[in-house]
């Protein structure tokens, strides 16, 4: 395996799945990427990870035993700080603990080891060894362990739940119907339909690929990411002998969403495979609700900004008018917006040259009524005014 690159999908895989968390926690612990495939019934045993050498399908390999898992993503990752010797104990402790272990009957074997070594069985950080007898352990109520027993699967407690919390991160999140923001939740129907059809590790494309229609007649949001799909599994040698054109890629998204579904509905596929759809009423109706029951609409999930708003900004030489009052009213209202969402706001008033203006006026006051210190002339109409000093 010098030299090469492989690509490591793990299929079938199930949340507290032994053999799914010794190749999760494997992964993590010696930084070897991999993603979760799409369910494949063609693989009998279960829970399966293909090692694909170089994106060469005919360099593959499939292995079954979760235990194999782990020890072949060890080999794949970062270098090893065991010796020969230790490699050699630790592949028996994983050949014992798939064939002998039974820790309410014989754990004789583990108690003696753990007496002697109290967090790890072989050396002195985690090896496969511990992930395997972890995972073993973790299935059987802590209470009814052994003090040491107990005491040594809370030691690697934290990494366990970890490998729990990959397997929630990698698995793609269902649509949630309480989040109001409609193209988030439209997006993540799409995402999670185009992994459950074409695996975890199916390239999306970079730029939007979700976005509102630009016919509303047409429907509410429109999604491109077959003609990239397609494209992408065709390049690979992926692509399915059934699918012959990007259309078939949107035909296959949109039965596999159905025609029930409690967010989306009215699908269409359009050109050369762009999917149209509506959200149903349902979900409008539950949100308009909340709205209206609570009084207020809810805060967008943005990051936070910090926004320069120029709004108003008359000339002052000038009398104000009630035209004025449409900048001023419009750009507060844009900055009550921002800061709602939680953004810092700066209200900017910008006057502009005043010096010029008021110039003008005190130069024509001093030409035109050079006694306008004790003869006031009559300017209630600055406009007019101003306009004569120009």
């Amino acid at each position: 395996m010098t030299g090469s690159s492989s690509n490591l999908v793990l299929v079938n895989a199930k949340e507290d799945c032994p053999d799914t968390l010794k190749a999760l926690w494997a992964s993590k612990l010696y930084n070897v990427p991999l993603t979760l495939g799409k369910k494949d019934s063609s693989t009998e045993k279960g829970v399966a990870l293909i090692c694909n050498y170089n994106n060469d399908e005919d360099d593959s390999m499939t292995l079954y035993d979760g235990n194999s898992m782990a020890q072949a993503i060890r080999l794949l990752g970062k270098a090893s700080t065991t010796t020969m010797m230790e490699d050699m104990i630790v592949e028996d402790w994983c050949e014992w603990e798939s064939t002998s272990m039974d820790v309410t009957k014989n754990n004789s074997k583990l108690l003696t080891a753990l007496e002697e070594k109290k967090d790890y069985l072989v050396g002195n950080t985690t090896t496969i060894a511990d992930i395997c007898v972890v995972v073993n352990l973790s299935s059987t109520v802590v209470s009814s362990l052994p003090a040491s027993l107990g005491g040594y699967l809370e030691t690697h407690r934290a990494a366990l739940d970890n490998a729990k919390a990959y397997y929630n991160d990698l698995s793609p999140k269902p649509a949630d119907a309480t989040d109001p923001c409609a193209i988030r939740v439209v997006k993540s129907i799409f995402e999670q339909t185009i992994k459950n059809l074409f695996g975890h590790d199916v390239q999306l494309p970079q730029k939007s690929w979700l976005v509102r229609s630009s016919v509303p007649k047409d429907g509410d949001y429109q999604c491109s990411a077959a003609m990239a799909i397609f494209a992408s599994l065709r390049k690979s040698g992926t692509l399915p002998s059934t699918m012959k054109k990007p259309q078939d890629i949107a035909h296959a998204i949109v039965a596999e969403i159905g025609d029930s579904h409690p967010i989306v509905m009215d699908f269409a596929v359009n050109g050369p495979g762009f999917v149209l759809c509506r959200l149903t009423p349902s979900y409008l109706q539950y949100h308009l609700d909340k709205f209206l029951r609570s009084g207020k609409l809810p805060k967008p999930v943005t990051v936070p900004s910090t926004c320069v708003v120029d709004f108003s900004s008359p000339n002052i030489a000038k009398e104000m008018h009630v035209g004025h009052l449409r900048s001023t009213i419009i750009g507060e209202s844009v900055c009550r917006i921002l800061e709602y969402a939680g953004n810092k706001v700066h209200r900017v008033n910008h006057v502009g040259d005043w010096g010029t203006q008021f110039g003008m006026l005190i130069q024509y006051l001093r030409e035109e009524y050079p006694d306008f210190a004790d003869s006031m002339p009559n300017i209630s109409d600055l406009t007019v005014f101003y306009k004569n000093a120009k």
